[in-house]
């Protein structure tokens, strides 16, 4: 849904977010999940990904893909770059 937010709306998602996790902690830790389109590079197809971002820390890595919709295939692939960002 995110590509269907302004980038207004978007701004204030993502500050909300980040405020929240910097008040996560190790006993209160904080994790934002995403199934959202991103384009690994200019020109190629978008690939839905599933993304976990944690708090403390604000670390965020590719879980998993899947067509536009099920079955995902998990795969904790790695860090999210700022290719996957998109």
């Amino acid at each position: 849904m995110w590509q269907y937010l302004d980038a207004a709306e978007q701004a204030r998602v993502s500050a909300r977010l980040s405020g929240l996790g910097a008040t996560a902690t190790d006993d209160a830790p904080l994790a934002h999940i995403a199934f959202e389109p991103r384009r690994p590079a200019p020109g190629q197809r978008h690939r839905f990904l599933v993304t976990v971002t944690t708090w403390p820390g604000g670390h965020a890595r590719v879980v998993g893909e899947a067509p536009h919709g099920v079955p995902v295939t998990w795969s904790g692939a790695g860090p999210v770059t700022e290719a996957t960002r998109r």
